[in-house]
């Protein structure tokens, strides 16, 4: 049974003034890369320990660059019992790379058995597969160079 009084140890983190992701108790991954502006960036980062929390409720949030496969630390904190509440700013500048280079491209369904459903995937109006069981399409040959549209339609599933 849980202590009605909880609550969480947290971390909020903000860039450019948009809540980009919630952290607490748990661990998750939040790739930033795609919100980052060219030019100067701000990144908040709110650490509040939880009320009523155990020395096992501890939460860390890790912030690192990933390049070439390599993983580069930049920031680690840990939140839990006993921590102050606190705010880490950071301003920074990013250079867009002057020759980006795409990575495949896929689309991938997880389904629950107790609840079927269809994902019927096109890309630029082309119908490249539909999704009824767990399993991923790969995109990357039907793309186009600039803008590409990708349309997911939803349906219930029927029961098996």
């Amino acid at each position: 049974m849980t202590d009605a009084r909880f609550q969480p140890n947290m971390f909020r983190l903000s860039l450019n003034g948009r809540t980009v992701a919630l952290t607490n108790n748990e661990s998750s991954s939040v790739n930033l890369t795609p919100l980052v502006k060219a030019g100067k960036n701000t990144l908040i980062i709110d650490s509040t320990p939880g009320e009523n929390t155990d020395a096992y409720t501890n939460v860390v949030l890790t912030l690192g660059a990933g390049e070439n496969g390599k993983w580069r630390t930049l920031y680690k904190q840990e939140v839990g019992q006993g921590s102050t509440a606190g705010r880490t700013e950071y301003a920074f500048v990013a250079t867009p790379d002057p020759s980006p280079k795409a990575g495949p491209v896929s689309v991938s369904a997880k389904f629950k058995s107790f609840q079927p459903a269809e994902f019927k995937v096109t890309l630029n109006g082309q119908a490249i597969t539909t999704l009824t069981a767990n399993g991923s399409a790969e995109l990357t040959p039907f793309l186009k160079p600039g803008k590409n549209l990708l349309t997911v339609k939803y349906k219930r599933g029927k029961p098996r």
